[in-house]
């Protein structure tokens, strides 16, 4: 429209700005896709709109559409911060790989020059959450699987996390490798993926076809305390139950503790992903000690390390290991910082 000075194509343009962008980012500025790679994509685009329409004035009134595609900009800035790591790396929920958007950093530095300021967002609807204290820097997932209509990058990860330790990855996401309709893709979008719970070999939203997701998790109940969250999904309603998972974050420990309701006979397996650089030392029934941290538990009726492999590129697998814990009912683990 800019080019060619044409008024119809101006008044396409604008009108799908304004009902896009109001459907797409949220109120706390993520993109409804939930996926922080495609937030970055959309954020690099929605920069090129502003750079090209505040410096290129061809319509009357044009001055309101840049205003305002700004202030959408502002929001999705503010969340990117508020929701990468230190380094300015992404976590790698959804359908979120490295090497494919622009990073942060290049984001920021175009949004300055543009003109644009920003201070970092409460993270809300999105459902993410991100805790920092001196030793930990973790990101959760305590949304639901969004949008409703059009889940095709979402993961069956309700409750899932990702966490660094001074700085370093220690739990991570297995993050995606492939697009195509094969086994690898169902496996990086079922539960067993993520650091989170499946039940009698379920996963919490029934992911299938590539991109499709079926019965899908619902969150129930939400209580958001100081350094504390409980809340509880009703993926595995199929079984009778439901999975509530508490996180009790201090300054250097971290205690997760998971609960199917009602307690029945209900058993599950609990998903904890290492990164690669991590070192296992010991393995036993109630502690896994590595190089970096050591995760206690207790409830768990069985312990095991499974060899698996994630994804931070696509195409490129890289071996690393999970832990896995069965228990029944209940049960509980901390992660504590190695005191140097």
């Amino acid at each position: 429209a800019l080019y060619f000075k044409d008024n119809f194509f101006y008044e396409q343009a604008t009108q799908l700005l304004y009902s896009e962008l109001e459907e797409q980012i949220l109120p706390d500025g993520a993109h409804y896709e939930l996926t922080p790679m495609y937030h970055e994509i959309l954020l690099d685009r929605l920069l090129d709109c502003i750079n090209a329409a505040k410096y290129n004035m061809r319509f009357d009134q044009q001055k309101y559409i840049v205003k305002y595609m700004e202030s959408k900009a502002i929001k999705m800035l503010g969340w990117l911060e508020a929701i990468i790591y230190t380094d300015g790396s992404m976590p790698l929920f959804n359908d979120s790989t490295y090497g494919i958007a622009p990073i942060a950093r290049d984001l920021f530095l175009y949004a300055k020059r543009l003109g644009l300021t920003w201070s970092k967002e409460n993270l809300k609807e999105s459902g993410y959450r991100k805790f920092e204290s001196s030793g930990f820097e973790m990101v959760l997932d305590v949304g639901n699987i969004g949008p409703d209509y059009i889940p095709g990058h979402a993961h069956a990860d309700t409750f899932n996390y990702e966490l660094r330790i001074d700085g370093k990855p220690f739990i991570i996401d297995s993050g995606i490798s492939t697009y195509e309709k094969n086994v690898r893709r169902q496996y990086e979008r079922e539960t067993q993926a993520h650091n989170t719970v499946r039940v009698a070999g379920q996963s919490s939203s029934n992911v299938w076809g590539g991109f499709r997701v079926a019965q899908r998790a619902k969150i129930t109940y939400l209580k958001e305390e100081r350094n504390s969250i409980t809340t509880r999904h009703n993926g595995f309603r199929q079984l009778g139950v439901e999975h509530q998972r508490r996180f009790n974050m201090k300054n250097r420990e971290i205690t997760i503790e998971d609960q199917l309701i009602p307690a029945k006979g209900a058993k599950g397996i609990n998903y904890i992903h290492l990164h690669p650089d991590v070192t296992i030392l010991s393995v036993d029934m109630d502690s896994v000690k590595t190089d970096r941290g050591t995760i206690s538990f207790s409830g768990a009726d069985k312990v095991w390390i499974e060899s698996c492999e994630i994804a931070f590129e696509y195409n490129i697998l890289i071996p690393t290991k999970k832990i896995c814990l069965a228990f029944i009912n209940q049960m509980q683990y901390t992660i504590r910082h190695n005191i140097q």
